[in-house]
C-alpha cells in the first residue's frame, strides 16, 4: 500500500480494506522517509499490523549511485523497533527513454523516478501487486509498471478475485464487524464463473429467459451452450494471467511459463469461437425456422453474416454501430483460432520496450495473414514493435501482448455477445416475415438501459470488467 498517495483515511477505501483484512492477505505498508507518521499510524490500527516499510528514495540527486544504477535502503520496522533494511535499486536512463518515447505526457521525470523506486521496493519485498494512485499506475509509457502490478484501489477487489479463483477459495465475502466475522461462499468455482459471465450478459440472459418462457427448449439449451462456452473462456484467461505471474517480473519467462501461457490462450480462442459460431447458427434459425445453413455466413465473427442477414434485418438501427465496431474482434479471436488448426501460434518471450528492459509473453503477428487491425484494436489488444531477447539485431516484428490479448478478446466478445442479443430482443426483424417469436419479443428504446443489482455489480467487481479495458498514456 503505497501509503503517499492513499492518504492518511483508510475509511476512503472500505472495500479495499475489507479485503486487506483478509486471512489470505498480507498487507505491506510503505512510506517515504519523512512522510507524516500519522498517515501510517492509522493504517497500521485500520489494518490490524505493526510492520512498516520506509523507503529511503526522496529524489534522484540525494540517492547514491553504484555504476547506472541509483541505489537506496528500505527500513523494516516491526511495534516500532527496526527488524531489517534492504538494498534496492533501479536503472534512471529508463525514465528518460521512457518519457522520450511517449506521445502522451503529463509525467514529470520525478513521478517516474518515484515509481521506479516504488517498483524496485516491490520485487525486493516479494510483493504481488501495490496499490496507489498515482498518475503513473496504469501507464504503458512508464516501463516499471512491466515489473510490477501496480493498480488503484478500485481494482484491488478484480485481483483478489483472480486469487480466489485460482487458488479454489469459495469465500467471496468476509466480512469483519466489530468481533463478529460474516461469510458468504460460493457453491463452487464452476459458479463464480457463471455468476461474472452473467453480470457481462445482462441481455443474453433476457434471451435465455424469454426463451423459457416461450417454452422453446432448443433456443434455451443453445444459449446454454453459449454461455457453457464464454465461461471456459474466461477460466482459460484466468490461466493465461496465473502462469504470468509465475515470474512476477523477475527476469525472462521460461519455457514452461510460454508453453502453460500459450496453450491456455488457445483454450480461450476455441471456447470464444465456438460460442460465436452456436450463436450465429442460432440466429439464423430464428430468423428462418426452414433455413438448412447450408449457404452463407454462419458465424457472429464473420462481417458477411452482418451484410447478409443483419443489417437488412435492423437497417439504420443505432446498435448496429456497436455490432460493426466489435465484429473485428470476434474476426481475430477466429483468425487465430484458424492458424492452430494449421499450425501453433508463433508465441515466445519479447522485450516490453525497443531500448530493453522487461520481458513478457507476446505473439508474434508478422506470420499471421488475413488479421486487419486499426488503432482502436491495437490499443486493445495490446500490440507494439518488438525483438525476441536472444535476437536483439534482428528487425523488429508486430506482437501483441498475451495479457493483454487474452482480456481484450474476452471482453470485446462479451460486449459484441450482448450488444448483439439486445439488438434482436428488442427490435423485430423487418425482412424475416417467418423468424421465431423471440426476435423482437421485448421491445425497447436503445436508451433504455437494464438495471444493475448489487450481486450484479459485485461480480461485475470481482472479474474487473468495468475496468479491464483503461487505456491511459498509451503509444503501442
Amino acid at each position: 500500500m503505497d501509503l503517499r498517495t492513499l492518504g492518511a483515511d483508510p475509511d476512503s477505501f472500505i472495500e479495499a480494506v475489507q479485503i486487506l483484512r483478509r486471512p489470505e492477505v498480507t498487507p505491506l505498508l510503505l512510506v517515504h522517509r519523512g512522510d507524516d507518521a500519522d498517515v501510517a499510524a492509522r493504517w497500521m490500527a485500520a489494518l490490524e499490523t505493526d510492520e512498516l516499510h520506509t523507503i529511503g528514495y526522496t529524489d534522484r540527486e540525494s540517492s547514491g549511485r553504484i555504476a547506472d544504477s541509483l541505489e537506496f535502503w528500505v527500513r523494516t520496522t516491526k511495534g516500532g523497533e527496526a527488524v531489517a533494511s534492504r538494498r534496492c535499486g533501479f536503472f534512471d536512463v529508463y525514465a528518460l527513454l521512457d518519457e522520450n518515447e511517449s506521445t502522451v505526457g503529463g509525467l514529470t521525470q520525478d513521478e517516474r523516478w518515484r515509481t521506479a523506486a516504488l517498483a524496485s521496493t516491490a520485487l525486493r519485498l516479494g510483493i504481488d501487486a501495490l496499490v496507489s494512485t498515482a498518475s503513473t499506475v496504469g501507464r504503458s509509457d512508464v516501463a516499471d509498471n512491466d515489473l510490477v502490478a501496480m493498480i488503484r484501489p478500485e481494482e484491488l477487489h478484480a485481483i483478489f478475485g483472480h486469487y480466489l479463483r485460482m487458488t479454489g477459495n469459495l469465500i467471496v465475502k468476509h466480512t469483519r464487524e466489530g468481533m463478529g466475522t460474516e461469510i458468504e461462499r460460493a457453491p463452487s468455482v464452476a459458479d463464480l464463473y457463471h455468476y461474472g459471465i452473467d453480470s457481462y450478459l445482462p441481455c443474453l440472459s433476457l434471451v435465455q429467459l424469454t426463451a423459457r418462457l416461450q417454452g422453446d427448449a432448443a433456443v434455451v439449451s443453445e444459449v446454454h451452450s453459449v454461455f457453457t462456452r464464454l465461461r471456459r473462456a474466461a477460466r482459460a484467461v484466468d490461466e493465461v494471467l496465473a502462469a504470468l505471474s509465475r515470474t512476477n517480473g523477475q527476469g525472462a519467462p521460461t519455457v514452461d511459463t510460454v508453453e502453460h501461457v500459450s496453450e491456455a490462450f488457445d483454450r480461450e480462442l476455441l471456447y470464444l469461437t465456438a460460442a460465436f459460431d452456436t450463436y450465429g447458427r442460432l440466429f439464423r434459425r430464428l430468423l428462418d425456422p426452414g433455413d438448412n445453413l447450408r449457404n452463407g455466413a454462419r458465424s457472429l465473427h464473420s462481417k458477411k453474416l452482418i451484410d447478409d442477414y443483419i443489417e437488412p434485418n435492423y437497417p439504420d438501427h443505432p446498435a448496429l454501430d456497436a455490432v460493426r465496431a466489435l465484429q473485428p474482434y470476434a474476426f481475430t479471436c477466429a483468425t487465430l483460432r484458424n492458424r492452430i488448426h494449421e499450425s501453433v501460434l508463433p508465441t515466445g518471450a519479447y522485450l516490453t520496450r525497443s531500448y530493453g528492459g522487461a520481458s513478457t509473453v507476446a505473439i508474434d503477428l508478422s506470420e499471421i495473414d488475413k488479421l486487419e487491425l486499426d488503432q482502436d484494436h491495437v490499443d486493445r489488444l495490446g500490440v507494439w514493435m518488438s525483438t525476441p531477447p536472444n535476437a536483439l539485431l534482428a528487425p523488429s516484428r508486430p506482437v501483441s501482448d498475451m495479457a493483454t490479448t487474452a482480456i481484450g478478446l474476452l471482453t470485446a466478445g462479451l460486449e459484441y455477445i450482448d450488444a448483439f442479443s439486445r439488438l434482436i430482443l428488442c427490435t423485430p426483424p423487418a425482412a424475416a416475415p417467418r423468424a421465431n417469436g423471440l426476435l423482437g419479443a421485448a421491445p425497447a428504446t436503445p436508451e433504455e438501459q437494464i438495471p444493475r443489482s448489487p450481486e450484479e455489480q459485485f461480480y461485475r467487481d470481482f472479474f474487473g470488467w468495468d475496468s479491464a479495458f483503461r487505456i491511459s498514456g498509451t503509444d503501442e
